[in-house]
């Protein structure tokens, strides 16, 4: 009887044995043998070349996958506000002493090439086929920083221009305008005048001593009397708000 007992225990643990190790080989994995999840390796770390295994939107800098992360260490554009053109930002026609001055303003947050630009003055009533005169033409290579004034003027004005011209412009109304080396004209003002170089409806005529600006520096809604009014004169610096 012993040794028909012996016979059975030694039938009954393979059996046991083999019966553990059915499910791990039914799911088609390893069993665990005891080794650590290093052993087992890792989707992101085994080498398999799984190319479907991607970073995490904490890595998208690194791994450049299209997360908000990433495309911000891609790179960005250029200055924001950038544009080609500069305005006619205030104008003084009657000044002490018969003083005159016209004052550009880059509104950009970048530098304006202005090579070859001109102003040209227009009387107040002028022929309809009428170009004007050129009182002012920038050299090569002239260029308006971002946020900065250039400064033409005749007579004391109070502080130095960058250039000088004669002093042409008419007290009882007037129009200049900023032109480009095309021809093409990039800001105008009117002032009690009707013609190519007034925007929408003139500004109204300065007192004597006092300028017709911008307010604030820049403004342009394509309209004289909008956005010019009559001030207190500040030759190459900010006309306020």
């Amino acid at each position: 009887m012993m040794l028909v007992g012996a016979g059975a225990a030694s039938l009954v643990l393979p059996v046991l044995v083999l019966a553990l190790l059915a499910p791990a080989c039914a799911n088609g994995t390893d069993a665990d043998l005891g080794g650590s999840e290093e052993t087992n390796g890792d989707a992101s770390t085994s080498g398999r070349g799984d190319s479907s295994v991607l970073p995490s939107d904490k890595d998208g800098g690194s791994g450049g996958n299209g997360t908000k992360d990433g495309a911000a260490e891609g790179g960005g554009g250029g200055p924001s506000g950038c544009t080609t053109k500069l305005v006619i930002n205030e104008v003084l026609v009657e000044g002490t002493n018969n003083a005159e001055f016209v004052e550009l303003y880059n509104p950009n947050a970048c530098d304006v090439d202005f090579s070859g630009w001109e102003v040209r003055y227009l009387p107040k009533s002028p022929a309809s086929s009428a170009d004007g005169t050129a009182f002012f033409k920038a050299g090569n290579g002239a260029t308006l920083k971002g946020g900065k004034f250039y400064l033409l003027g005749a007579g004391d004005i109070g502080v130095t221009p960058d250039k000088t011209f004669n002093g042409t412009l008419g007290n009882a109304g007037g129009q200049i305008a900023l032109v480009d080396e095309s021809g093409s004209i990039v800001d105008a003002v009117g002032w009690g005048a009707t013609g190519k170089y007034t925007e929408g409806t003139a500004a109204k005529i300065a007192t004597p001593g006092k300028s017709i600006g911008r307010h604030p520096d820049g403004a342009d809604t394509d309209d004289n009397q909008s956005d010019f009014a009559q001030g207190d004169v500040t030759p190459g610096a900010s006309n306020g708000s």
